[in-house]
């Protein structure tokens, strides 16, 4: 129970992270975690192994970690295969938005390019730094985007499993 607050804790902790996140906003929550992770697999294993027979105890711990390991790398793997796809698809629905006619683009780029007149004399140099600042802002921000809606819609894939267990147990 321990473990399963202190993860929660710290993904409460890392709600609002952004692209510019530092070392200084992670180190507390990834401390909760390395002190939350061994309270809450460590009574999992021993649930595991708890009413075997000495001589199949070994081979009981051996498979569920075995399984543990299995289990964590495939859901990295799927996790960052999603990420990725959402982060290109984002990308480009970012990079289409952000053309050189779009009002909002010009906008920026003319609030950027004044900020930039007191450094840079001439104005087609501050126009294209300022239009380079703004590219440069597309891809962490479809990072953060992906990552967000990971999160999301594995938060609804939980719910949509949870209401499918409670009607499939319900009509039983």
């Amino acid at each position: 129970m321990a473990g399963t607050l202190f993860f929660a804790w710290s993904c409460f902790l890392n709600v609002n992270l952004t692209h510019d996140v530092g070392m200084d906003e992670l180190i507390f929550p990834q401390l909760l975690r390395a002190a939350g992770q061994p309270l809450f697999t460590i009574p999992l294993s021993q649930l595991a192994t708890a009413n075997l027979a000495p001589r199949n105890t070994a081979d009981a711990a051996a498979l569920s970690s075995m399984m543990k390991n299995l289990g964590g790398s495939i859901g990295i793997a799927m996790l960052s295969t999603m990420v990725q796809r959402r982060e290109q698809f984002h990308f480009s629905v970012l990079a289409e938005a952000m053309t050189r006619n779009a009002t909002r683009t010009q906008e920026q780029v003319r609030f950027i390019a004044g900020g930039l007149r007191g450094t840079v004399t001439d104005s087609a140099i501050a126009t294209e730094q300022a239009l380079t600042s703004i590219a440069l802002i597309c891809p962490p921000g479809s990072l953060c985007v992906s990552l967000f809606r990971c999160i999301l819609d594995g938060r609804r894939w939980t719910y949509d499993q949870h209401l499918h267990y409670n009607n499939v147990r319900e009509t039983c």
